[in-house]
């Protein structure tokens, strides 16, 4: 009985070979955050925070039992279907903290932010193991990560408190539920469930759970036994949630507001893919033209396969979906890890298995970025160690990696001031899109009437594309062209050129 105590004992432990990093490697990433995102702390409320928290009369007295019964859109006016009660708590509580300003909430967000990076970082070094410089690359992820201009829409609109939120409590979920003790399976599931209630991508908590376990270096002789019990409290979480969910607004779940009503499924498929390869996955190498709001102007429309960009990205999903295995192969688990987290994370948002809320978004790499961040670390590390020419390629990578996307970042900062800004960035990176034109117009018309006539009549003048075997264009294009008439249509009139 002894020997079976002290051989538990054992197994919660990480093995001695397992380097501890220094916490101060780990602070020094929310240091970075506030550094590289300080620009966001002076942010005025944008799109849905203006909606969802400032203009929002049900978040005007913080009465936490009754918001932690609301949908996600209660008071807003728009769709509902949504619940988050843990980000609409801590979005009521820091508005009321802040007088009804936006300030609390994006302290909160740049410190989230940091401690997120941090806990990747935690995460990695236990991934990666005895790894030689295991401590390097992983802090080196977890920085790529943090810098990313991808992550100005998270860090800079206050409603990204949702994705961080979910983000924090999946990965400390996963950290905190190591051992085989009932009370760190307890923490597992707590922290499993607040994900999930804190945005609907926290149910990656589960296959996060199940990748590390299954992947990460063997402490016991069983390993499966950690991959069930993984999936065992992950997956309880992942049910309290949908349990409070179903308590407090009545359903399972719900579509969004679908972008790709009308279209068969497989345009949709089709058109998904062709997103993926042209607009979404370019962003991460190439972040120079994100948008605010994706429209069916800045994105693909395909009636199928035989479109080559729609094939490119189905055949990109697909290596993403196999490489790990070749990975696994050479004994590479972490690169297996890094590429599956990637593509899982990146599945619910995709359009791929249901039409979802949005056609395309930074925000939807969030939890999944740090998976492809790992392969990119490792580069640069074990790069550095190899051939002359093997370190060149390895310094470049870093350089532009460590030094260009945070200048970038720091950049991307003051598009998300406002949403002037943001709109003046939307215009100009997508000229054809008759979103922005009309979003910035309506800004405009009462300082500069004769630049907003300009940018409603360009609005019109945009083409619009039809629903693969219809012969209509998306509903959101047609009431988009409707509002650019309508208001070219009052500013006439108020000059008296009825006829117009």
């Amino acid at each position: 009985m002894k020997r079976e105590k002290q051989t538990g004992a054992r197994v919660d432990q990480e093995p001695a070979s397992i380097a501890r990093p220094s916490a101060w490697l780990g602070a020094s990433l929310v240091l970075i955050s506030f550094a590289l995102f300080a620009g966001a702390l002076s942010n005025a409320y944008v799109f849905d925070g203006v909606a969802l928290v400032e203009q929002n009369p049900l978040l005007l007295n913080f009465e936490p039992l009754r918001i932690a019964g609301m949908d996600w859109w209660e008071g807003t006016g728009k769709p509902g279907g949504l619940y988050r009660p843990v980000s609409l708590l801590a979005l009521a509580a820091l508005r009321a903290l802040g007088g009804g300003g936006p300030e609390c909430i994006n302290f909160a967000n740049v410190v989230l932010h940091g401690f997120v990076a941090w806990l990747h970082f935690e995460l990695l070094v236990r991934l990666l193991g005895a790894r030689a410089q295991a401590i390097p690359a992983a802090w080196i992820a977890a920085f790529i990560a943090l810098a990313h201009p991808l992550n100005a829409e998270v860090v800079g609109g206050q409603v990204g408190i949702a994705d961080l939120l979910a983000s924090l409590f999946m990965f400390a979920a996963v950290l905190f539920a190591q051992g085989r003790s009932k009370g760190r399976f307890a923490l597992g599931v707590l922290f499993a469930a607040f994900a999930a209630l804190s945005k609907e991508s926290g149910v990656l908590v589960v296959p996060l759970a199940i990748l590390f376990e299954a992947l990460r270096p063997r402490v016991d002789p069983q390993p499966m036994s950690r991959v069930l019990r993984a999936l065992g409290w992950s997956c309880l979480g992942v049910a309290i949630a949908v349990a409070c969910r179903y308590a407090a607004i009545g359903s399972l779940a719900s579509a969004d507001d679908p972008v790709y009503a009308g279209f068969s499924a497989l345009a949709r498929v089709a058109s998904a893919c062709g997103t993926f390869v042209a607009y979404s996955l370019p962003l991460l190498f190439a972040p120079w033209r994100q948008l605010a709001v994706v429209s069916h102007q800045d994105a693909v429309i395909a009636g199928g396969f035989a479109d080559p960009r729609a094939l490119a990205g189905a055949l990109v999903i697909i290596a993403l979906s196999v490489a790990p295995v070749f990975a696994l192969r050479r004994g590479r688990r972490e690169l297996a890890f890094g590429v599956w987290f990637f593509l899982l994370a990146a599945l619910p948002t995709s359009n791929l298995i249901f039409s979802s809320g949005a056609i395309a978004a930074s925000r939807f790499f969030y939890a999944g970025l740090i998976g492809l961040c790992l392969p990119l670390a490792l580069l640069i590390v074990e790069g550095w160690s190899r051939s002359a020419l093997a370190r060149a390629a390895a310094g470049l990578i870093a350089v532009y990696s460590c030094a260009v996307l945070p200048i970038v970042a720091w950049r991307e900062c003051s598009v998300w001031h406002s949403e002037r800004t943001l709109l003046e960035a939307q215009v100009a990176r997508a000229p054809s899109s008759a979103y922005g034109l009309v979003d910035l117009a309506g800004t405009l018309r009462g300082e500069a009437p004769a630049r907003a006539e300009e940018l409603l009549e360009r609005a019109v003048q945009t083409s619009l594309p039809l629903i693969p075997g219809q012969e209509f264009s998306p509903e959101d294009l047609l009431e988009t062209h409707f509002l650019a008439r309508s208001a070219l249509a009052e500013i006439r009139e108020g000059r008296g050129e009825r006829e117009r």
